[in-house]
């Protein structure tokens, strides 16, 4: 079975690529992504957090303007440090220039652990933060007709391995109604999120639900997909796979909007987005009372009365859709709503009950004024990226700095765990550890 192409997916170019196409493609991407839902979970996990850019790494704008900016002769310090001015983290550019240009990868890598020094705090990503950024990635081997679900959440579980990325709404992979079926039936209650209605699309993949810490597996049960299936004599459905590494389903984090809130800052736990809050999807129902003393929620007899009565016309005739949505930051408990006015009418009418949905961001840098400290994230981006050389091997070279006097001595950086030179990959039945290709390296 052969893994179905991402629809994002831009077209490798060499040397002729210009910054018209480049601007060419950014403006499609943002088609793209209005043409869609504007509230599903691929577009949540952009707005929580830019984990996406690597996933999106060889194909995205970064790598197409770095790309360009190597074919024209620029030095890879300027490059690294025009992203990093432009707020990336360094790990981040060096795993993306790599990625464009791996014939420079030993070069790229020490460059970067040579500029540290000068890279002020918020240029490296927090230690925590980066977990589970440069996964290894897996693809189903053709030679086999299907995958067991059972395999892909091992191989995730036990060091990482995901699918690649495919485009929203677009399947991992078909999978076994009767081994999705016997997971459903042996999981316990957890869930992650409340349908808005209980109807589905049957054009959109069944969503699986994998959680790293626990190990468990969770089914979506919304929709009555399986069910269905089973009566249409189905013996296979498209499924899309969720990857959570911090994440959890919203049954075990909290039944309240504080409990939510404070185990991310705690902790830094997020529960795992909803499909489509659009369509009414949420994570929980929040007592109205609750969400007042959080909001403070204005009386709804302050409200300008034409907003007050256009409110109340589509509560009634709709209900509280689409949720409130909660946004809140992991450096505090305050939380904020563009939905207060609404809230207070629902209140007005007597709806106790608010859905709700949850947008937690966190910043995921070093300090200000701190220096910049990313060695082993750097070697783990590097390696990720398809370094082959280890990185002590890599860095003791430096190109004669560490004989020159421009480092204060030689630094010998761990290889990150399970990415050690020479130790074979991890196969699964119906599954193939593949290394992503590089785009063309440009000359030089």
């Amino acid at each position: 079975m052969r893994v179905l192409p991402s629809a994002t997916k831009m077209n490798r170019t060499g040397p002729g690529f210009t910054m018209s196409k480049l601007r060419g493609f950014v403006a499609a991407l943002a088609l793209l992504w209005a043409g869609g839902s504007v509230a599903d979970f691929d577009q949540d996990l952009h707005i929580e957090s830019d984990t996406d850019l690597i996933q999106s790494a060889p194909n995205g704008p970064a790598a197409a303007e770095i790309q360009n900016l190597f074919v024209q002769g620029y030095p890879v310090a300027s490059v690294l440090a025009h992203y990093v001015t432009m707020g990336h983290t360094i790990d981040d550019v060096v795993y993306t220039a790599i990625r464009v240009d791996p014939q420079r990868a030993p070069h790229i890598y020490r460059t970067a652990l040579d500029m540290l020094p000068s890279l002020p705090g918020w240029a490296c990503r927090q230690a925590d933060g980066a977990e589970g950024r440069y996964s290894p990635i897996l693809r189903l081997d053709p030679a086999q007709p299907t995958a067991s679900v059972r395999d892909v959440a091992d191989a995730y579980f036990r060091d990482g391995r995901r699918l690649p990325a495919v485009a929203p709404g677009q399947p991992h992979l078909r999978a076994s109604v009767a081994e999705l079926s016997e997971l459903a039936g042996g999981s316990d209650s957890d869930y992650w999120y409340s349908a808005g209605n209980n109807s589905s699309n049957p054009n959109t993949p069944l969503l699986v639900s994998l959680y790293r810490f626990g190990k468990h597996i969770v089914i979506d049960r919304n929709g009555n997909r399986l069910q269905a299936a089973q009566q249409d004599g189905r013996a296979e459905i498209p499924i899309r796979f969720l990857y959570n590494d911090t994440r959890e389903p919203i049954s075990r984090v909290g039944v309240q909007v504080v409990d939510v809130v404070r185990r991310f800052v705690l902790r830094g736990i997020r529960p795992t987005p909803v499909p489509d809050w659009n369509r009414g999807d949420h994570h929980l129902s929040a007592d109205v009372d609750e969400l007042r003393d959080l909001l403070d929620i204005p009386r709804s007899s302050g409200i300008d009365p034409q907003l007050r009565a256009k409110l109340e016309t589509q509560l009634r005739a709709d209900g509280f859709k689409p949720p409130a949505v909660l946004s809140s930051l992991g450096t505090g408990t305050r939380v904020w709503s563009d939905d207060r006015a609404r809230i207070a009418v629902a209140q007005s009418l007597g709806i106790t009950r608010i859905p709700v949905v949850f947008l937690l961001h966190n910043f995921e840098r070093l300090e200000c004024g701190r220096g910049a400290e990313c060695d082993e994230l750097i070697c783990q981006a590097a390696t990720a990226a398809g370094m082959t050389e280890r990185c002590d091997t890599a860095a003791a070279d430096r190109m004669g700095f560490v004989n020159s006097g421009s480092f204060g001595g030689e630094t010998t950086i761990e290889q990150p765990a399970g990415l050690v030179e020479g130790e074979p990959p991890t196969i699964v039945p119906g599954i193939t550890p593949v290394v992503e290709p590089p785009l063309p390296s440009s000359p030089n």
